[in-house]
């Protein structure tokens, strides 16, 4: 891994910032109504016929995409937030299965985040419902919000260097 004196690691505060910043970003633009994913294509320039940096729709069909989570061990393991739920893909987003046990009938989910030390441990944050949490890669789902007074959670995050904790950005006083 490259190290540089130069180069310090980033603060608790920045990374609150900068999730800050991006959630900001994210709300300003209208959502997608799909999961797109993209890759690079390996081949040569010089080919007229080969598209570079080509976009693919990976579904599912239906309600905007509010989130994205990628499992940091396995990239085909791909989470997506809606108004209709958690949706899990584990074909790298060709598949899409709902994984909504124990979330409250027509949720809206609008964030998730998976645990970089635990990647079975994914949290969920509900409008209007708070956080909930699956320690068995969404099958399964139970509230996890207990001292916090906003139940409205606009994004959620681990923290980079301690996975034992984690961050919610919500509407106000998070008690």
């Amino acid at each position: 891994m490259f190290t540089s004196p130069h180069i310090k690691k980033p603060s608790r505060l920045a990374a609150l910032l900068f999730l800050l910043c991006l959630t900001v970003l994210a709300t300003s633009y209208p959502r997608i109504a799909r999961a797109i994913r993209w890759r690079a294509l390996n081949q040569s320039p010089s080919s007229q016929t080969s598209a570079f940096n080509t976009w693919t729709s990976s579904g599912p069909e239906g309600p905007a995409v509010l989130s994205v989570a990628i499992d940091p061990v396995n990239s085909n393991v791909v989470y997506i937030a809606t108004a209709d739920g958690v949706f899990k893909s584990t074909d790298g987003g060709q598949h899409w299965l709902a994984v909504n046990s124990g979330i409250p009938v027509n949720a809206h989910v609008d964030s998730l985040a998976i645990n970089q030390k635990s990647p079975n441990v994914v949290l969920a944050g509900l409008a209007g419902f708070g956080i909930w949490r699956s320690d068995d890669s969404g099958m399964n789902w139970s509230r996890s919000d207990e001292g916090l007074h906003q139940p409205l959670i606009n994004e959620l995050v681990f923290d980079p260097y301690d996975a034992a904790i984690a961050y919610a950005v919500t509407n106000g006083d998070a008690g």
